[in-house]
């Protein structure tokens, strides 16, 4: 079908064209062109970064899975290494229960010595809180000598 124009659409196109000036219309074209090239631009570098994401997201996935597999690994050796020191300190303990009572209470000493430097104490604090507790004979002649007195 072909169209036919008219003599009232040739005159509605003329005034329409005569109404938008040709300058006007050339620089709205000209500022759609050089954006439509501003997005292809940013659009080949957003494909690109995240191609980029891609691959490096994929490598930090493998170096995860790896220091994972690392760190069960060495849960398990800590685990078995755990299990033997056990079976050690019972086996000790059975054999030989005096002197494991007394190694016992020395390693709990020194522990509760180096939290206490930690904590901010130094041994001349703790000799004074030593001296500053009352001990058991302290306190058994202190009741002796009450008891006395009452008398």
């Amino acid at each position: 079908m072909a169209t036919s124009t008219t003599p009232g659409s040739d005159a509605f196109i003329s005034s329409l064209t005569s109404m938008v000036n040709r300058e006007d219309t050339t620089a709205i074209l000209q500022a759609q062109m050089r954006m439509l090239s501003r997005f292809e631009k940013t659009n080949e570098m957003l494909s690109n970064f995240n191609k980029l994401s891609a691959s490096r997201y994929e490598k930090t996935v493998e170096q995860f899975k790896e220091h994972t597999q690392v760190l069960m690994e060495m849960k398990r050796d800590l685990d078995i290494v755990f299990r033997k020191i056990r079976v050690l300190k019972d086996r000790l303990s059975s054999d030989y229960p005096a002197s494991f009572e007394a190694a016992s209470q020395n390693l709990t000493e020194t522990s509760d010595e180096e939290s206490d430097m930690k904590t901010g104490k130094d041994r001349d604090d703790l000799t004074r809180e030593e001296e500053d507790k009352p001990t058991e004979c302290s306190t058994q002649e202190t009741e002796t000598e009450r008891t006395v007195n009452s008398s």
